[in-house]
C-alpha cells in the first residue's frame, strides 16, 4: 500500500552540515550513507516523500543519493535546493524527483500544511489543521499547543515521516 511521508533539511554532501546541527558523523559520506540507510528503512518504491527544502547540496551528490533512495521524492525548493532542482529539471521523471517552488503547501484532504518555515498561520487553522515545518532550529521543535510538527530529519532519526503517524500525534489526547 502506498504511503505518504514528509522530511526535511537532509543536507545529502554538505560538510558543514555536520557542524551546523551537531550531527554525531566523522565525514560527509558516513552522513550521507546512514541517511540513505534510514530513509530506505521505512520508504517503500512507490511511495510519496515530500522534502520541506534543503535537500542536497550539490548536483553530483542529489543525483547519486536519488538513485539509491526509495519512493518518489517532491522537494520544495528550499534556500540550498539549486542543485536538487538542476538535477530535477534533466532527469526529474526518469528518477522519481520533482522539485516545486510552493513555499507552503496546504493538503486539504489530510488537513496538513507542510512549509520550510515556521508560519503564524496557515489554511485552516482554527479548525484543526496541523502546520508541518522543515526548519532545524530548537524553538521551532513539535508542539501539540502550537499545533505543529517539525519533521526535520534530525529530529526523526534521518528517517521520513508516515504522514499517518503524524494526524496520530494529534488524535492522542494524552499529548494535547
Amino acid at each position: 500500500m502506498k504511503k505518504m511521508f514528509i522530511t526535511s533539511n537532509q543536507q545529502f554532501g554538505r560538510h558543514n552540515a555536520i557542524q551546523e546541527f551537531q550531527r554525531d558523523f566523522i565525514s560527509v559520506e558516513s552522513m550521507d550513507e546512514y541517511m540513505i540507510e534510514q530513509w530506505n528503512s521505512v520508504v517503500q518504491p512507490d511511495d510519496m516523500v515530500y522534502v520541506a527544502g534543503n535537500f542536497a547540496w550539490d548536483p553530483e551528490t542529489a543525483e547519486e543519493v536519488v538513485k539509491r533512495l526509495n519512493g518518489n521524492i517532491v522537494v520544495m525548493a528550499g534556500v540550498w535546493d539549486h542543485a536538487t532542482r538542476e538535477i530535477a529539471d534533466r532527469y526529474g521523471e526518469e528518477l522519481g524527483l520533482a522539485v516545486t517552488n510552493e513555499g507552503v503547501k496546504y493538503l486539504k484532504s489530510l488537513n496538513i500544511c507542510v512549509s520550510y518555515w515556521p508560519l503564524q498561520d496557515w489554511p485552516n487553522k482554527d479548525n484543526g489543521a496541523i502546520s508541518i515545518v522543515g526548519i532545524h532550529k530548537d524553538e521551532f521543535k513539535t508542539s501539540h499547543r502550537d499545533c505543529r510538527i517539525n519533521v526535520s530529519a534530525d529530529y526523526w532519526d534521518f528517517k521520513p515521516v508516515n504522514v499517518v503517524d503524524i494526524i496520530n500525534l494529534f488524535k492522542d489526547p494524552d499529548l494535547k
